[in-house]
């Protein structure tokens, strides 16, 4: 009787050995953005338009990812986490670099990356630091000035930024034209495309330009003690409630990234006080005149996870 319960308890320990080695668990990473969430300063702090200013909440088309890393707490340095990826540099354009061909391009709700729990060490993470080194989104416009058509009121654009410190940038589509750069661009960089409807969509253009220093707002509640690396384009939020990973997960664990949206695109009204932004096609010098960009950044990153 002994060496049949003996026989049967080594049956069920090989059996319990066979599962464990089974166990497929991933962890998977959705990206959500939301027009209504709370609008923070660089500080996780609620902050409101600058005065003199005017915003809108831009309808999000996609956003490049360069990196994902989850911390366990508020005083976890970057890199210190478990990092699940990062892209490496470029020398393509001459000096290290963000390289847009490798970034993953990512759409709302878009689950972006599946990772084994497996690799990642177990404890409990309260922090996710994700690096948004592109954007790309629609606006509405007032284009006055257009030659041999007036003003067009309304109208929408594409809106394509990098947001990354140095970006080399072969070639990428900003909505239907591309724009060819086989370079490095500073952080700012940034691309518009028009998009007027059939009967002037023969006028379409694209614009180009540069943002002023300071101009992207990155929120990091935990800047003070986990200070993101300079040069960064982290956003980093907070789990609702805390991830505890055990390494014996058999069920997928399902992660939410919701990033505010919440007038995230704000400019200096300086051509007309209307509340919209303003592009005068041509201003001094017949060059086109832009209603100055104040900030671009997105306004706030949540982090929630079910399992299935």
């Amino acid at each position: 009787m002994d060496i049949i319960k003996a026989l049967g308890m080594c049956t069920i320990i090989l059996f319990s050995m066979g599962c464990r080695k089974q166990n497929n668990a991933k962890i998977n990473f959705k990206i959500k953005f939301d027009p209504l969430q709370e609008r923070l300063n660089s500080q996780g702090l609620s902050a409101g338009i600058g005065s003199g200013n005017a915003a809108q909440t831009p309808a999000m088309n996609s956003i490049g990812i360069e990196g994902l890393e989850i911390l366990k707490n508020a005083y976890s340095k970057t890199g210190e986490g478990s990092m699940l990826f990062n892209i490496p540099k470029t020398m393509a354009g001459g000096s290290s670099a963000i390289d847009y061909s490798k970034l993953i391009i990512v759409k709302d709700g878009d689950v972006f990356l599946s990772a084994s729990i497996r690799n990642i060490p177990p404890g409990k993470y309260e922090w996710m630091r994700t690096s948004v080194s592109c954007q790309n989104f629609d606006l509405r416009v007032n284009m006055v000035n257009i030659p041999f058509v007036g003003n067009l009121p309304d109208e929408r654009v594409a809106f394509a930024t990098f947001m990354g410190s140095n970006n080399y940038i072969s070639k990428y589509k900003i909505w239907e034209k591309e724009d060819v750069v086989n370079g490095n661009k500073d952080r700012g960089y940034w691309c518009l495309e028009t998009k007027f409807n059939t009967a002037f969509n023969s006028l379409n253009t694209v614009y180009r330009g540069q943002l002023a220093e300071n101009s992207i707002t990155f929120v990091n509640p935990i800047a003070q003690t986990s200070p993101s690396l300079t040069g960064s384009a982290d956003v980093v939020g907070r789990f609702e409630t805390p991830l505890s990973i055990s390494g014996a997960e058999t069920e997928d664990i399902n992660v939410v990234l919701t990033l505010s949206t919440n007038n995230m695109f704000e400019w200096e009204e300086s051509i007309n006080r209307n509340g919209k932004w303003d592009i005068n096609a041509q201003g001094a010098n017949g060059q086109p005149e832009f209603e100055k960009i104040k900030d671009i950044g997105f306004r706030g990153l949540k982090v929630s996870f079910q399992s299935k």
